[in-house]
């Protein structure tokens, strides 16, 4: 797993006489499989779908999420097959900031940019367009906190109801 796309690597590669030509079709057909018996059962139990129709259903999904278009891969030996899945443009921006090694996504960034001035914990969710639940603060607020980008306006008493969030020196450094 990569910052900007998703690897899966196979041994072996497909079944001959599927080529890398063949990849890099929509529908790729195999008239055979190494693992009859194993692919029927779990065809049976719904775990699986036909012979190579995951091809069209990857391309179509990342199609509909708006990600970039899967790469498929074979050696000439077919020794390996891989796939690359691209992230989505929008998850591509993850950047390194700082000497101390912070990693922020987009949206991190986005985040930073909306506390310019102090906002309330509902504001951020609403803003990220996330529902105020606990899993959502931890996910997305408490990481902030740790490094010291953001901090609370009322230190001393953390559950206070009119508690706000605020960025530290180190937060607007990030932002210039």
């Amino acid at each position: 797993v990569f910052p900007d796309k998703i690897t899966v690597l196979s041994y072996p590669g497909p079944m001959p006489p599927i080529t890398n030509i063949d990849l890099q079709q929509r529908r790729v057909v195999s008239r055979a499989y190494r693992n009859r018996r194993i692919g029927d059962f779990l065809k049976e139990l719904n775990l699986t779908e036909g012979k190579s129709t995951g091809f069209p259903i990857i391309r179509d999904a990342m199609a509909a999420n708006g990600s970039p278009e899967p790469i498929f891969y074979t050696d000439k030996d077919q020794v390996l097959f891989m796939v690359t899945l691209p992230c989505h443009p929008e998850l591509q921006g993850t950047i390194s900031v700082t000497k101390s090694g912070i990693k922020l996504t987009s949206a991190d960034i986005e985040l930073i940019e909306f506390l310019a001035e102090p906002k309330s914990r509902s504001e951020i969710l609403n803003l990220l367009e996330i529902g105020n639940q606990t899993k959502n603060f931890t996910t997305n607020i408490t990481p902030l906190l740790k490094n010291g980008i953001i901090e609370l306006t009322i230190a001393d008493k953390p559950q206070s109801r009119l508690q706000k969030y605020r960025l530290t020196e180190k937060g607007k450094k990030l932002l210039k």
